[in-house]
């Protein structure tokens, strides 16, 4: 089925990705880079610190799904010592240094590249910090395939809050009824869709949230769904 417009997920969705930020062995090698910097701090007080800046930033956020940004986080971590780019560059080994897998998967580049020879607009509504998504769609090779990005951190709000679908929808100025919102998790990214008018594809991946009784009768309202995770299943499905 052909539409005007495709917006996608990211993370989930196209890219399957394992990322821990919890582990102590994890906040040693953060602390040790910034040990480098001149900036002296344990790995247990940087991981209090980080985690502690994302709650304040979420706490002073008037949405009803706030975003943080982590390049604030990480200025706070580095008592401002850090200029702006050495900040960006701290933020991608940051999240290096946190990801076990990255990786896309099977039948997406043939997906995206089907798509944009194609009229419709491809377009990013990703829950995600810009600092690292921009560097991995450089890095897998598919930033070129979008027309638009909404990256949550660069708006301060997240799907599934209907004000994040709304500033999509104002600066793209595409209408629901002529688009398809394909996300691999149903109440952030295909919920706020169905309400607005969209047509809507589930793709079930490793990473999608458990399936309840409850989850697989709200999945049951998408215009399709694919519970193999198979993206070729897709390229079928919008020629």
């Amino acid at each position: 089925m052909k539409y005007n417009n495709y917006v996608f997920d990211l993370y989930g969705t196209l890219i399957d990705i394992r990322t821990d930020e919890q582990q102590y062995s994890f906040w040693r090698k953060i602390s040790y880079q910034l040990k480098k910097k001149g900036i002296d701090k344990t790995p247990a007080f940087l991981r209090l610190e980080y985690h502690e800046e994302i709650k304040k930033q979420l706490l002073n956020n008037n949405y009803e799904y706030g975003e943080a940004d982590v390049i604030k986080a990480f200025a706070e971590m580095a008592d401002g010592k850090l200029s702006d780019s050495e900040l960006h560059e701290f933020a991608w080994l940051f999240r290096q240094k946190s990801t076990s897998l990255l990786k896309l998967y099977d039948g997406v580049t043939e997906l995206l590249e089907m798509l944009k020879r194609g009229n419709g607009k491809i377009i990013l509504l990703s829950n995600a910090q810009s600092s690292f998504t921009m560097p991995e769609l450089r890095l897998l090779g598919i930033d070129k395939y979008f027309d638009h990005l909404f990256i949550s951190s660069d708006y301060g709000v997240r799907k599934p809050d209907k004000d994040f679908w709304q500033i999509m929808i104002d600066e793209t100025g595409i209408k629901p009824n002529e688009s398809v919102m394909i996300g691999n998790d149903y109440e952030a990214d295909l919920s706020t869709a169905e309400r607005l008018g969209f047509d809507t594809i589930y793709i079930h991946q490793a990473i999608s949230p458990k399936l309840n009784d409850i989850l697989k009768r709200k999945i049951n309202t998408c215009t399709e769904k694919i519970m193999d995770g198979d993206v070729k299943k897709l390229i079928e499905y919008l020629k």
